[in-house]
C-alpha cells in the first residue's frame, strides 16, 4: 500500500470514530496527478445523496493540456450500500463524513473515509500537550 495523499489535519480537528474503505470514481488524467502525490484533501468532506456518497473539495490538477478538468469537482465514492447506510445513521447523529487519505493497492486508487466529531478548542490544547509530553518523554528517555 501506498499512501499518495493524507489529511493530517482531520485527526486533529476531529475525534475518528470509524473508517471505511472505498473507491474514488476519477477520470484518467487525475489518476496521473494522483500518483504522482499532487492530490490535496486539506478541505475536502463527503456528502450523502439519493445517488450515492460525493467527496467535494478534493483538489487535483491536471496533468495534461489535452484533456482539462475541473481541480474541484465532486468526485463520487465507489462504497457498498449498506456502508452508505452507516454513514447515513451517522451524519443524523451529528457526525461528519471526513476523507482521511488516499492511496495505491495494486492498481487500484483508494480513499479511507471516517464518520468524525468535531473537537473543541480545549480538545485541540489537550491533544498538542499530550504530543509534546510524548515528545519530551522519548528525548529524555532516548
Amino acid at each position: 500500500m501506498k499512501i499518495l495523499s493524507e489529511n493530517r489535519r482531520a485527526r486533529f480537528d476531529y475525534h475518528i470514530e470509524s473508517v471505511f474503505e472505498c473507491g474514488i470514481s476519477l477520470m484518467g488524467t487525475e489518476v496521473k496527478s494522483i500518483r504522482s502525490g499532487l492530490a490535496n484533501l486539506v478541505d475536502s468532506f463527503c456528502y450523502l445523496s439519493d445517488s450515492g456518497c460525493w467527496l467535494k473539495g478534493m483538489y487535483v490538477p491536471t496533468a495534461s493540456n489535452a484533456f482539462q478538468h475541473d481541480p474541484i469537482r465532486d468526485r463520487q465514492l465507489l462504497i457498498k450500500k449498506t456502508e452508505i447506510n452507516r454513514l447515513r445513521k451517522g451524519s443524523i447523529d451529528g457526525l461528519s463524513i471526513i476523507p482521511l487519505r488516499v492511496y495505491q493497492t495494486k492498481n487500484w486508487i483508494k480513499i479511507d473515509i471516517s464518520l468524525a466529531k468535531g473537537k473543541k478548542s480545549w480538545d485541540k490544547r489537550q491533544s498538542i500537550r499530550d504530543r509534546e509530553e510524548k515528545r519530551e518523554i522519548k528525548t529524555i528517555t532516548g
